[in-house]
């Protein structure tokens, strides 16, 4: 079970956790462990003081976009998740509908609305050693679902959760906070 290009769905028994509530995209998933993004946790950063206080330039287009709080490992690193429209030498592929980034390439490029036209800019990530994951998932503490750049890129923070749960005919509200097997 490969889950790149996926997104994992936080059921209510996490609870008082970093992950409580969070619809993580999992960028790469292999063998070797998985790295994803919360998508559905903005801080109350906005990306144009995150843009100043990297001596780049305010984009007046984007001054109610905030940065994501994207996982609980290196909260220092940016991370850049993107439409295929502008790549970059460190760009890695997810699908034809999504890139990642690191670099200030990107960064720039936003800054100077030459970037990518869509895009989520990240501090931090979440990450899974070797089958890790797929522990958690066996546990049933992870929904899992295909992933979807409507949610990703379009939709309100608040709601992307709820989106991605009744696209797999989940209402979240309804699940037990118990964990256990049938």
């Amino acid at each position: 079970m490969l889950l790149s290009d996926h997104f994992l769905l936080a059921i209510p028994q996490v609870e008082l956790d970093y992950f409580s509530s969070s619809l993580i995209y999992i960028c790469d998933h292999s063998e070797e462990g998985a790295l994803g993004f919360v998508v559905n946790k903005p801080t109350d950063y906005l990306v144009n003081e995150f843009l100043n206080q990297a001596n780049l330039r305010v984009n007046k287009a984007l001054s109610t976009n905030r940065v994501l709080s994207g996982g609980p490992v290196s909260r220092n690193q940016c991370f850049v998740i993107h439409s295929p429209e502008s790549i970059y030498e460190d760009s890695k592929r997810i699908n034809n509908n999504a890139y990642l980034s690191s670099g200030w390439d990107v960064l720039r490029a936003i800054s100077e609305g030459s970037g990518p036209k869509e895009f989520e800019i990240a501090l931090g990530y979440a990450g899974w050693g070797p089958g890790q994951l797929e522990s958690e998932i066996s546990k049933n503490l992870w929904l899992t679902a295909e992933a979807d750049t409507e949610i990703l890129f379009k939709s309100d923070y608040s709601d992307r959760l709820q989106i991605a749960a009744s696209r797999i005919g989940i209402d979240l509200q309804l699940l037990s906070s118990k964990a256990g097997y049938a």
